[in-house]
């Protein structure tokens, strides 16, 4: 599934998104930049998703190679 097509940057990701649980702990090992205060990065069909967590909005969208998708 091609994820810019349902999401992209400033549109609002499902809530699920937002908790502890699904964020990805490891980002520095994958290459992420760190997140700001209440942003965390999460896995969305395979792309990694720079969400804020407090209004589940979506910040950036980067593919598993790092390359940065839809600004």
């Amino acid at each position: 599934m091609d994820l810019s097509s349902c999401y992209g940057h400033g549109d609002k990701a499902p809530d699920q998104y937002t908790r502890d649980d699904v964020a990805i702990s490891d980002w520095k090992a994958k290459g992420l930049p760190q997140p700001d205060e209440h942003e965390q990065w999460v896995q969305i069909s395979g792309h990694y998703v720079l969400v804020n967590r407090v209004n589940a909005v979506i910040k950036e969208i980067r593919t598993r190679d790092g390359k940065v998708l839809g600004k």
